[in-house]
């Protein structure tokens, strides 16, 4: 799919600083994962694993979709991963409120310790991020979608020879 140059860029520069953020936000996990001094960790409110293997599941899927955004995959595909990924986010989100009426932002204890910030400011950071990929990887998909249509009534207006 040949996307015009300022919609290529745009994708381009879109999936390079998403791989960024979710490989680096994936290093972050797996460091607080690392220092949490062996203490007795939280179980995250909707699946109950230990937050530890809870965020080494995320990680890997981090990781994933990061390295995905990096590879030669088709543009339309990586903006869904990263789409699907900031979708997951939200809904988790939302149903870990609902199962849960404390503030998320304990739960992240671990990787804010890590890093001596807040839980406020990594559950703030967090929320950024998912905004960041929902919203980019939903413009990107929509300029996609947008250009393949126009290509497409373009050749349907080209003469045959």
């Amino acid at each position: 799919m040949d996307l015009s140059p300022s919609h290529n860029a745009f994708s381009r520069l879109f999936l390079n600083s998403s791989a960024g953020l979710l490989i680096g936000l994936a290093a972050a996990m797996c460091l607080a994962n690392c220092d949490n001094g062996g203490f007795t960790q939280p179980h995250d409110p909707v699946f109950g694993l230990s937050m530890s293997a809870f965020f080494w599941l995320v990680s890997l899927i981090e990781v994933t979709v990061g390295l995905m955004c990096l590879s030669r995959a088709s543009e339309a595909l990586k903006l869904f991963f990263v789409l699907w990924l900031a979708i997951a986010g939200v809904v988790y989100y939302m149903l870990a409120l609902r199962h849960d009426q404390i503030e998320l932002s304990m739960y992240l204890g671990n990787l804010a310790d890590a890093f001596y910030l807040t839980p406020r400011l990594v559950y703030l950071g967090l929320n950024c991020i998912i905004v960041y990929l929902l919203t980019g990887s939903s413009a990107a998909l929509f300029l996609v979608a947008a250009q393949s249509r126009a290509n497409s009534k373009m050749e349907r207006a080209a003469p045959t020879l």
